[in-house]
């Protein structure tokens, strides 16, 4: 029994592991700088306006157009979950924040204030290397963004796998009790 219940936490703890790896270096902008990450602004002046004071957030503003994007190692048709954190107290014409998964439009939103909410999708990795971009435009003030991870999401197969080596490991235990069982015959 206890040789079940260790198989079924390692199994267990394997899985969760692999769908909780972050591919994102510095996705919290702890460092206090943008390390990991390419900062690109229409103006070069915006880029003094673009910080990271390593509290746990990034502020993005008040600029005309700035891209901050992180290149990272993918597979070719598997599945990842992003998920990041955005605020922004401004609702002003013309401010604008977008996501991207490569060329894919995740979420994107426009004169609009948005309280303190973390936000998660699934995008399929179309090659060997994938980017995660955030477009941006906050005139007036900035956005927060933070906590930001790319995982991959364990396929069905991996499920499949872990319950059949459940099943098996079960039918061994089960074997093993009736076997040992004496069944009033001995001496």
């Amino acid at each position: 029994m206890k040789v079940a219940a260790f198989a079924v936490a390692l199994i267990g703890g394997v899985l969760s592991t692999a769908a909780q790896a972050n591919l994102i270096t510095n996705g919290n902008f702890m460092t206090g700088d943008f390390s990991g990450w390419t900062l690109t602004t229409i103006d070069p002046n915006d880029a003094n306006y673009i910080y990271a004071p390593g509290t746990g957030g990034a502020f993005l503003g008040p600029v005309s157009d700035a891209f901050l994007s992180q290149s990272f190692a993918t597979v070719a048709g598997d599945t990842y979950q992003v998920s990041f954190r955005l605020s922004n107290p401004s609702a002003a014409a013309g401010t604008q924040f977008s996501a991207f998964f490569n060329t894919d439009s995740l979420y994107s939103v426009k004169d609009t204030a948005v309280s303190p909410t973390t936000f998660t999708f699934d995008a399929v990795a179309t090659g060997s290397t994938s980017k995660l971009t955030f477009g941006f435009k906050n005139i007036p003030d900035y956005f927060n963004l933070s906590r930001v991870s790319v995982s991959p999401v364990p396929e069905p197969e991996a499920y499949v796998m872990m319950l059949g080596g459940l099943a098996l490991l079960g039918g061994i235990v089960g074997f093993k009790r009736r076997s040992n069982t004496d069944f009033g015959m001995g001496a």
